[in-house]
């Protein structure tokens, strides 16, 4: 399939919730790219959310953040085409196994500086997880890029967003394993610190090698666990993580956001490896 006339597509790389991802080639310019097409079949909303996503991602100028080439509309179906990366989510590289110490440290270090450009332009990702965290190969720089904004909220005023658009207050968005509870609860107002909770979610998964709340029976008894549960201290899941990373976490996944780090930057000056 040729999609704007230029784009090649070839193997089918992922496929989420809004749409699917190919591999493709530039006709243009001969370089591999990544495209991705809306599914067909979908409804206003959807439309709407996969648009946002794509004019997210144009305003977001980082290295750590995926970036877009192009867009536009092939026989009724909005694309977005981006940068072909090469290496693996960090769901597939934990699946395998442990990651060292130092490598997760530094993982979260980059995944928070690049939603410090995100919050600093009005834009709370919603959906930090290891499959939108995604490693580059050796050789790459920078190490990881942040993937996937389809369910960001645009705060209203911000990148020429609107209020209320496009979800309603209630609804479910993201993914619950790594949801803040305020975010769980279908909280209208939530900010950048639903994002740091995401974030030490995946951190404390990664460093006690479980889920704290791997328990959960099922998506009823997660949610309430993430509302109303807070998670055990991870120097008691993982007695060999450094304390003072360890209290890192615990405050990064506080129940409370006020009692949390006030912003990104105050949970990436804070992972470090130390006593």
């Amino acid at each position: 399939m040729l999609v704007a006339g230029r784009y090649r597509l070839g193997e089918l790389l992922g496929r989420g919730p809004l749409g699917e991802v190919f591999e493709a080639v530039d006709q243009q310019t001969g370089g591999a790219v990544a495209v991705k097409l809306l599914a067909p079949g979908h409804g206003a909303r959807q439309v709407s959310r996969f648009v946002l996503e794509a004019s997210t991602l144009q305003a977001l100028h980082s290295p750590l953040i995926v970036e877009v080439l192009d867009v536009g509309e092939e026989q009724g179906r909005p694309f977005v085409v981006m940068e072909r990366l090469r290496g693996e989510d960090l769901r597939s590289r934990s699946a395998r196994g442990p990651l060292p110490l130092q490598q997760i440290v530094e993982i979260g270090r980059l995944v928070a500086e690049g939603l410090e450009v995100a919050h600093a332009a009005g834009v709370v990702h919603r959906d930090i997880k290891p499959a939108n965290i995604f490693l580059l190969a050796p050789g790459f720089s920078p190490a990881v890029k942040l993937l996937d904004f389809g369910s960001a909220k645009v705060i209203a005023g911000s990148l020429g967003a609107r209020p209320g658009e496009p979800t309603k207050p209630g609804d479910l968005v993201g993914s619950p394993r790594y949801m803040s509870p305020e975010q769980a609860r279908g909280k209208p107002t939530i900010d950048g610190r639903s994002d740091i909770f995401s974030l030490g979610m995946v951190l404390y998964e990664l460093l006690a090698e479980r889920h704290p709340y791997a328990d959960a029976t099922g998506l009823a008894d997660l949610i309430m666990a993430i509302c109303t549960e807070p998670p055990l201290p991870l120097a008691l899941a993982a007695p060999n993580v450094p304390a003072s990373l360890a209290k890192a976490i615990d405050r990064a996944v506080a129940h409370d956001p006020r009692a949390r780090f006030a912003s990104v930057a105050e949970l990436r000056a804070a992972l470090l490896v130390g006593p």
